[in-house]
Parts: C-alpha cells; sequence; structure tokens
C-alpha cells in the first residue's frame, strides 16, 4: 500500500469570514482524522506540518 498525502493551503487573498469558515472545517477534519488514527492506529498515522497540532 501506498501512503497517502493531503496537502491544503488557504490563499492569503480568501476574504476572512470565508478563511475563516475553511480553517473551522480543516480543523473539524484534523480533529476526525485523529479519532481514527486513535481508533486503527496500526493503520495510520498522522504527520502534521506547518502550524498543524
Amino acid at each position: 500500500m501506498e501512503d497517502g498525502y493531503l496537502y491544503v493551503e488557504i490563499p492569503l487573498s480568501t476574504p476572512e469570514k470565508q478563511g475563516l469558515l475553511a480553517q473551522i472545517l480543516l480543523e473539524a477534519f484534523a480533529n476526525s482524522m485523529k479519532a481514527v488514527e486513535k481508533s486503527y492506529g496500526q493503520y495510520i498515522t498522522l504527520k502534521f506540518e506547518n502550524g498543524g497540532q
């Protein structure tokens, strides 16, 4: 099985309200993936870079 990779960037030109919404959605996604990792740690490992928790 190959490694998976997800890269997300919110452009600086994104309007403030949309940027905040995007940040909330990305944080919710990250929290969901952390829950998956907790349950299936033998199959998945998360690595966050550039400000990720």
